[in-house]
């Protein structure tokens, strides 16, 4: 009878460990992309506790016990990891109205982020433009530059999935558009993903959001 009620127990605890999903997200993402739409997530999927923990780069999957994480991939993971391609990157400037037009005046102000230095310099490249300003302010992470951009404090580069609904609301203008910028998102996981439920699901949830905000 205690070798039955073991197994039963071993089952419960396997069968609750499959319904929660650890993902590990860049935060600017998470903040400005993901969360906002985690409730069509849980509609799709009301059985998964999803546990969200925001950080980026390079992951421990067995160190920090996260199941899958969405990543660019901007740093080389091991072989052994599951890459699923999600999306390419797009990147473009932008501000609130009244400084749309502002990005050829050598007194606009730039906003960077310390997190992807490269962002303007790749994105000029990208577009054939040449950036004048003489006024850069740095921000420690993409959602500081982006609202310091919708504040008004000058023109930042923010990532298509970053700021879509502030584009589409009227917050933020884009007057250049986003481009390519030879990176992509992938979602890392350290294990197949067709191998778990939750993980396929989830996986099969964001490719659709993806491909319906494109």
């Amino acid at each position: 009878m205690f070798d039955e009620l073991a197994q039963v127990s071993d089952r419960i605890r396997n069968s609750a460990m499959e319904n929660v999903l650890t993902l590990s997200c860049e935060p600017t993402i998470a903040m400005r992309w993901l969360i906002p739409k985690l409730g069509s997530f849980q509609s799709a999927c009301p059985d998964i506790t999803l546990h969200l923990v925001a950080a980026g780069g390079a992951i421990d999957f067995r160190r920090t016990r996260v199941d899958i994480a969405l990543r660019r991939n901007d740093f080389k993971w091991d072989d052994s990891v599951e890459a699923l391609f999600i999306c390419k990157e797009r990147t473009g400037p932008v501000a609130a109205g009244a400084h749309a037009s502002s990005i050829d005046n050598e007194d606009t102000v730039f906003l960077h982020t310390s997190s992807r230095l490269n962002a303007w310099p790749t994105w000029a490249s990208t577009a054939g433009r040449s950036i004048k300003s003489k006024r850069n302010v740095t921000y420690e992470h993409f959602y500081l530059s982006i609202q310091a951009a919708t504040a008004g404090l000058g023109v930042a580069i923010a990532s298509f999935l970053m700021v879509q609904e502030d584009v589409a609301a009227g917050q933020l203008v884009a007057p250049h558009g986003f481009l390519e910028d030879g990176s992509a998102y992938y979602l890392l996981s350290p294990e197949p993903i067709s191998g778990c439920d939750s993980r396929q699901r989830f996986a099969n949830w964001l490719l659709r959001e993806i491909r319906n905000n494109e």
